[in-house]
């Protein structure tokens, strides 16, 4: 099915990252609210929109190197599964 799709086949590993990136822009606002009416809203977290385009690209390169060593090695996906679950705790 993936061999007759016109679907570019690096396109595959942005969708693990945009798919997030939806929910933190969703919620980003509302976390915004929540801190100005606790009156814990700072200056410096505005700047976190900004940084977001740069999350999205480095986690992209991360998803990118993954797809490409699972190509060549059978274990990657285990690992990075093994990785996301140890980092996460």
């Amino acid at each position: 099915m993936i061999l007759l799709s016109r679907l570019p086949k690096a396109t595959l590993p942005l969708v693990s990252v945009v798919v997030p990136l939806v929910d933190v822009v969703i919620a980003f606002p509302v976390l915004l609210l929540m801190l100005a009416i606790g009156d814990e809203l700072r200056w410096s977290l505005l700047i976190c929109p900004l940084l977001l385009p740069l999350q999205a690209l480095l986690m992209a390169g991360v998803a990118w190197l993954a797809a490409a060593g699972s190509v060549f090695f059978r274990d990657v996906p285990n690992v990075v599964a093994l990785g996301l679950t140890l980092t996460s705790t």
